[in-house]
């Protein structure tokens, strides 16, 4: 979104950190508005195909993304939960969004000039609230904290004093967290 390119996501830096993965991206468009009004519909659409022609395994897919993409990663969790382990947002609020208690990990920057800063702490504390994350959580690193939630759903937050810029030193973090949810299947 906001004109933005799939060249810009995780890419090469993501592709030591996941062995199997598989990259979606649509080009950014311009967002005039409200941009969940303007991707929900086609986006759907578009990861209904993916998932049609793809073989995944639902307990080890995670969604990531951030900006509009954070805000896309909020509405499969919302629309399409079944299909995922957990997520990673990046500078999106969940924005009232109904979503079901999963593993998260949310990251944002406090002087964000794109997405309101103040929304993004709501929304860190409403994924606390619904995965029962309470408690004064553990520091697991510089500006990242986490909170173990009820039924293996923990919540992660990495809030730093940047903008709305994606933390990329994060990546192998994230990777951590995954694969430290990851559901585990009989063999």
């Amino acid at each position: 979104g906001r004109g933005g390119e799939g060249r810009h996501a995780g890419g090469r830096a993501a592709q030591n950190l996941f062995a199997h993965r598989c990259d979606s991206f649509r080009v950014g468009a311009p967002i005039h508005g409200d941009a969940t009004d303007q991707q929900t519909e086609g986006d759907l659409k578009f990861f209904d195909e993916v998932v049609k022609r793809t073989k995944t395994d639902p307990a080890q897919t995670y969604a990531m993304g951030h900006s509009n993409g954070g805000r896309f990663t909020y509405l499969l969790w919302a629309e399409r939960g079944q299909h995922f382990a957990g997520y990673s947002p990046s500078g999106a609020p969940s924005n009232g969004l109904d979503l079901n208690p999963a593993p998260v990990f949310h990251l944002m920057g406090e002087s964000d000039p794109v997405v309101n800063p103040a929304n993004q702490k709501r929304t860190i504390e409403g994924l606390k609230t619904l995965n029962g994350a309470t408690g004064p959580g553990k520091e697991v690193g510089e500006h990242l904290m986490s909170w173990e939630g009820t039924g293996g759903n923990p919540v992660w937050a990495y809030v730093h004093p940047g903008g709305h810029e994606y933390p990329r030193d994060q990546l192998p973090n994230i990777a951590k967290f995954f694969k430290s949810v990851a559901i585990r299947l009989p063999k």
